[in-house]
């Protein structure tokens, strides 16, 4: 056997056998890089980049100008805040009046507490239970466990004067004003308006945007740094017309855009974008109420926004 093996070796000619050669030392050297590659360097780690990307943007892009003492540029608050909700042990007590270890004993979180004492330290006054949940540490959820407990007296809240005083007041001290339409305004007539500024006016331009226009004026309620004093101040100059509103149209609207308008959360945005993947487009509202997270009440407030088409 031996000797038919040299016989066929011999029978290549030179050329042929210094092929065979290269060759053969080519083969043995790949096979001795990949059994030292293996052995020495580790595989390379999945690259998350992708996801990790998508999980931020999820977080970052918000629902929603925070109407509470947050930056008016921050879309993140409302996410961060319904997040951070915990089950809290409520009892009857006065945010005007509360001292650190009585909030604490709430439940709440030592920046909730910081956030409560600064605004009061700054001469802040809740005149009623809708005011403590307009503070940005303090989320929907938190409120609504909070809100039935919060006792505010005449006394710690400041507000001696009835809502029937505080317009008497408006008109005398501001008799040339004009009535302004909410979604007709600009800046400088809103400066005009009792207990107005320059950034109350800017929160009311940017809300009115978010929303996509004005359904009635108790909506400034909503907005940062209006409490149920001033608005009440500012209620005999404004109105809302019949006019046309930004529609908020659920069935083409991305994510980060639902999750800009104040009145839907985080949660609501997601069964939203979860039940068009699944079953295709919404055709009513009755299926809104069909989703997790969905109330009538919710239902309500959107009502004048939905557009299906």
């Amino acid at each position: 056997m031996l000797h038919n093996i040299i016989k066929f070796w011999l029978s290549f000619s030179r050329r042929e056998q210094l092929a065979l050669i290269v060759l053969s030392a080519l083969i043995f050297i790949v096979l001795i890089i990949r059994l030292l590659a293996s052995t020495f360097i580790s595989p390379p780690a999945p690259d998350l980049s992708k996801a990790a990307m998508i999980a931020m943007q999820n977080v970052s892009e918000t629902n929603a100008l925070e109407i509470t003492d947050i930056d008016a540029s921050s879309d993140i608050g409302y996410v961060e805040r319904e997040r951070l909700s915990i089950k809290l042990t409520p009892f009857p007590f006065d945010p005007n009046t509360a001292d650190e270890e009585t909030l604490k004993a709430l439940g709440l979180r030592p920046e909730q507490v910081k956030n409560i004492l600064n605004y009061r330290g700054k001469g802040g006054k809740f005149r009623t239970a809708a005011d403590f949940g307009r503070l940005f540490s303090i989320s929907k959820d938190e409120h609504e466990q909070l809100a039935p407990y919060i006792n505010i007296s005449q006394e710690s809240s400041g507000n001696q004067l009835s809502v029937r005083s505080a317009e008497t007041i408006a008109v005398r001290e501001r008799p040339a004003l004009n009535i302004v339409d909410l979604n007709e305004v600009d800046s400088i007539a809103l400066l005009s308006l009792p207990g107005s500024g320059p950034w109350t006016a800017h929160r009311i331009l940017k809300y009115r945007q978010l929303l996509g226009g004005f359904v009635k004026p108790e909506q400034l309620l909503e907005v940062r740094g209006i409490d149920s004093l001033k608005f009440e101040a500012m209620k005999p100059w404004v109105q809302v017309k019949a006019a046309s509103l930004t529609p908020l149209r659920i069935n083409f609207m991305d994510f980060r855009d639902l999750i800009k308008h104040p009145y839907l959360s985080f949660d609501q945005v997601k069964s939203i974008v979860n039940q068009r993947d699944r079953r295709g487009f919404i055709r009513h509202p009755g299926e809104l109420l069909q989703l997790e997270h969905f109330s009538t009440s919710d239902l309500e407030r959107l009502q004048p926004y939905l557009r299906f088409d």
